[in-house]
C-alpha cells in the first residue's frame, strides 16, 4: 500500500507541475483589450517556444519549454522549425472588443491563432493561402477575433515556415480601426516606393528608345522588375494582381527575383563595357544572367521546389558583391562612370549582409541589433542603388557626348593649326550661300604664305610647321567670332567674313597681312621673316560655292602676279 500511495503522490505532483507549466502564462500581465490598442508588440506580454517537430496540437508541446519573449528573440534566422507563442487577453470594459493579431512579415507560410478558453476557436492565414480567402483584406498575415466584456482569453499562435524562410516573432496587437489606419500607411509607403521604381524605369525606357541605347532599356527593365519584386515581398502584388492564387507570394516572387538578377548582370556587363575592359568577367556575367533566366522560366512554369527558391534568394545577396567586383575592375581599368555602379552595388551589398547576419548571426544577440529591420534597410539601400546607377548612366551619356564632340572636333579640325579643316570650311560655305544675304556683305578670302617652299628648304619642315602655327594664331587674333577661318591644305588658308562691307573687308585683310609681316616666327634661335598674299571676293549670289571660291582664287593669283605681300579684290 505504501508503494501505491507514493506512486499516487508522485503522479499528483507531476499533474500539478504540468498545470503550473501551462498556467505560467498568467505570470505575465494580461493584455488589456480596449479601444486604445494600437500596434502593441508582444515583447514582454507573451511567451514562446521553438517547435522543431512542427507539432499540430498544443498537447504535443513541451510544457517546460516556454520562456518570456524578449527583444532579442524576435529574429530567429533561416529555419524550418515552427514557433509557438502564448499570451492572455482581458477585456476590462463593459462592451465586447474586437482585436487583430498581425505578423509584421508578409512572407510567413502559416500563422494559426488558437483561442483555448473560454470558448475554443482557431483560424489560419499565410502566404500559401490566396489573398481572396483571407478574412481580413491585408497583405500581412492578420487574424481578427473578439473578446466579451470582463472575459479573459488564452491565446496561442503557431508560426510555420515550411520552406525554411526568415522566421520572425514580430507580432502585434491592434484594435481594428487602428489596424486599418496602419495598413493604409503601410500600403502608401510601399506603393510610393514602387512608384519611384516605375517612374525611373519609364524615364530610362524613354531615353533608351529615343537614343537607341539597349543598355538604358535593360536598366529600365531591371529597375521595374526590382520594384515589383520588393512590392511583392511586402505582400501587395498578390493583393492587387492575382488575389485568387498563391502564385505571386511563392513562385511569382522567385520569378521576379531571378528576373531582376538576370537583368542586373546584363545591365552591369553592358554599362561597364566588360566585353572590352575584362572579357573573362564579361563571360562570367553572361553566364550568371543566363542561369537566372533559366530559373525565372522554371519559376513561371512552377517547376522548381520552393526550397530551391529560397536558396536563390540567398544568392541575391551575393549578386551585389559580384557586381561590385565587376564595377571595381572596370573602374580601375579606366571606366570613370563605373565608380557610381561600385557605390550602388556596395551600398546594397552591405545592407544585404545585414540581412544575412539577421538570418544566421544575430538571433539571440543584443537587443539594439535585433531592433534593426534588416529587410527594410536593404529595400532602402536598393533604392539608393538604382539612383546611383542612374547617376552612372547620366555620366555615361555625358562621356559619350564628350567623345562624340571630340570626334566631331577631330573630324572638322586641322591637326597642325587647330583651325577648321577643308571639309568643315566647304560645308560651312555651302550652308552660307543658301542663306539670304545683302549684296557685298559676305566675303571670301584665300590666303597663301609667300615663298613657303623656300622657308621649308631653308629652315626645315619643322620650321615651316612653326610658321603655319604662327599664322593660325595671328589669323584667329585678327578675326571675329562670327568669321570662319580654316586651313585648306599646305600653306593655303581661308577666311570668310560675314556682315561687313567692301571697305571693312579690305581693311581687315590688310591688317591681317601687316600683322603677319610684322611678327616673324622664332624657331630654335632663328628669326624667320614672312609675308602673305590674299585674294578677296564678295558673294555674288552664286549657288555653287566652288564658283565663289574660283573668283577669290583668281584674285589671289593676281596678288601673287603683282609682286605678293598684298590684298587683291576680285573685280577690282
Amino acid at each position: 500500500m505504501r508503494g501505491h500511495g507514493a506512486l499516487a503522490v508522485f503522479r499528483f505532483l507531476l499533474v500539478v507541475l504540468a498545470l503550473l507549466a501551462y498556467s505560467h502564462v498568467y505570470a505575465l500581465e494580461p493584455v488589456a483589450v480596449d479601444a486604445n490598442l494600437d500596434g502593441l508588440s508582444l515583447v514582454g506580454h507573451a511567451e514562446f517556444q521553438r517547435d522543431p517537430h512542427n507539432y499540430d496540437s498544443l498537447q504535443q508541446l513541451d510544457p517546460f519549454a516556454w520562456k518570456p519573449l524578449t527583444q532579442a528573440d524576435l529574429y530567429q534566422g533561416i529555419t524550418r522549425d515552427g514557433f509557438w507563442l502564448r499570451l492572455t487577453l482581458h477585456n476590462p470594459g463593459a462592451d465586447a472588443q474586437p482585436w487583430v493579431l498581425v505578423d509584421d512579415t508578409a512572407w510567413i507560410d502559416s500563422m494559426t491563432v488558437f483561442v483555448t478558453a473560454p470558448i475554443p476557436w482557431q483560424q489560419e492565414v499565410g502566404d500559401r493561402l490566396p489573398f481572396s480567402s483571407r478574412a481580413l483584406p491585408s497583405p500581412l498575415p492578420a487574424i481578427m477575433h473578439s473578446i466579451a466584456p470582463g472575459e479573459t482569453q488564452q491565446v496561442f499562435v503557431r508560426l510555420r515556415s515550411v520552406s525554411g524562410d526568415d522566421m520572425r516573432l514580430t507580432l502585434r496587437l491592434y484594435q481594428p480601426a487602428a489596424f486599418m489606419a496602419a495598413l493604409q500607411t503601410y500600403t502608401a509607403i510601399y506603393t510610393t516606393h514602387l512608384g519611384v521604381y516605375i517612374t525611373l524605369g519609364a524615364i530610362w525606357l524613354l531615353f533608351g528608345i529615343v537614343l537607341r541605347q539597349p543598355t538604358f532599356i535593360t536598366y529600365a527593365a531591371f529597375v521595374t522588375c526590382t520594384g515589383f519584386a520588393w512590392f511583392n515581398l511586402r505582400g501587395l502584388l498578390a493583393q492587387h494582381l492575382a488575389p485568387d492564387t498563391s502564385f505571386w507570394t511563392n513562385e511569382g516572387l522567385g520569378l521576379l527575383v531571378s528576373g531582376a538578377l538576370c537583368l542586373s548582370f546584363l545591365f552591369t556587363r553592358k554599362a561597364l563595357r566588360l566585353n572590352s575592359v575584362a572579357p573573362i568577367l564579361d563571360r562570367v556575367a553572361l553566364g550568371f544572367a543566363l542561369a537566372n533566366a533559366v530559373v525565372a522560366i522554371l519559376c513561371a512554369l512552377r517547376a522548381l521546389p520552393l526550397d530551391t527558391l529560397f536558396l536563390m534568394y540567398r544568392f541575391f545577396n551575393a549578386t551585389a558583391i559580384i557586381n561590385a567586383y565587376f564595377a571595381f575592375v572596370s573602374w580601375r581599368r579606366g571606366t570613370p562612370h563605373a565608380i557610381w555602379l561600385l557605390i550602388g552595388w556596395a551600398t546594397f551589398g552591405l545592407s544585404a549582409l545585414s540581412v544575412t547576419w539577421a538570418w544566421y548571426g544575430i538571433k539571440g544577440g543584443p537587443p539594439e541589433i535585433n531592433m534593426i529591420a534588416p529587410m527594410t534597410m536593404t529595400q532602402s539601400a536598393a533604392l539608393i542603388e538604382v539612383l546611383c546607377f542612374a547617376i552612372s548612366l547620366a555620366l555615361w551619356i555625358r562621356t559619350q557626348q564628350q567623345e562624340r564632340l571630340a570626334a566631331e572636333h577631330s573630324a572638322n579640325t586641322d591637326g597642325l593649326t587647330g583651325l577648321n579643316n577643308r571639309k568643315c570650311v566647304e560645308r560651312r560655305l555651302d550652308e552660307l550661300i543658301k542663306q539670304p544675304s545683302t549684296p557685298d556683305t559676305l566675303w571670301l578670302g584665300i590666303v597663301d604664305i609667300d615663298f613657303f617652299k623656300t622657308v621649308n628648304d631653308t629652315y626645315g619642315h619643322a620650321a615651316g610647321d612653326a610658321v603655319l602655327r604662327s599664322f593660325a594664331k595671328i589669323l584667329r587674333a585678327n578675326s571675329r567670332q562670327t568669321d570662319i577661318v580654316g586651313r585648306f591644305g599646305g600653306e593655303e588658308f581661308v577666311l570668310v567674313l560675314e556682315r561687313i562691307d567692301r571697305e571693312g573687308a579690305e581693311r581687315m585683310t590688310n591688317h591681317l597681312r601687316e600683322a603677319f609681316e610684322a611678327t616673324p616666327t622664332e624657331f630654335e634661335g632663328q628669326i624667320i621673316p614672312h609675308t602673305l598674299s590674299l585674294g578677296l571676293a564678295a558673294h555674288a549670289g552664286e549657288t555653287d560655292s566652288q564658283r565663289w571660291f574660283n573668283r577669290a582664287d583668281a584674285a589671289l593669283y593676281e596678288a601673287k602676279h603683282c609682286g605678293r605681300n598684298r590684298v587683291c579684290i576680285a573685280g577690282g
